[in-house]
């Protein structure tokens, strides 16, 4: 009952970042795929009623697909930062006045925190990028990353002192 009542305390809004968290998921490749098996279904007519549904599901798939594929290209370009790997990048990050999960646009570095939650997608994009050019290309890394970047928003930001004293 204590334990209930420090969470809700601490935390009481949970169902606000699972519930981003499903739409940046809609807003993504793995929402492509969702809508593209729910087409399926539809096609197949085993479930006629789900055509709205699946219409949209791939609507948001693509939007967001391009999203992360936008991340990606402009992260091969050098256009966009995202978490540095370590201290010493993030000295150097602090000298050149880089900062992190920003995008250069017009020769100044913007945030990419303020846009939202389609911000975390267009990161994924990046990441993935950036993880997939290393010679050691680790999938574990690009995730932890992805949890990092999600956590950083600031729309998360009353959840990130718990989990970080957590973690």
């Amino acid at each position: 009952e204590a334990g209930k009542l420090v969470g809700e305390i601490v935390m009481p809004f949970t169902g606000v970042p699972s519930s981003i968290l499903g739409q940046i998921i809609s807003y993504s490749p793995a929402g492509l795929l969702k809508g593209i098996y729910k087409t399926g279904k539809v096609i197949t007519g085993k479930f006629p009623e789900m055509q709205r549904q699946a219409a949209q599901e791939v609507g948001r798939g693509v939007v967001g697909t391009g999203i992360f594929a936008l991340g990606s290209y402009l992260m091969g370009k050098g256009l966009i930062t995202g978490q540095p790997k370590d201290a010493e990048e993030q000295r150097l990050w602090d000298t050149q006045n880089k900062p992190r999960n920003s995008i250069m646009i017009g020769g100044k570095w913007r945030s990419l925190n303020s846009i939202g939650p389609e911000a975390v997608v267009f990161l994924a994009g990046s990441k993935y990028n950036e993880e997939m050019s290393q010679p050691d290309k680790n999938i574990g890394t690009y995730g932890a990353t992805l949890g990092k970047d999600f956590l950083d928003q600031s729309f998360l930001t009353g959840i990130q002192q718990p989990v970080n004293a957590l973690t």
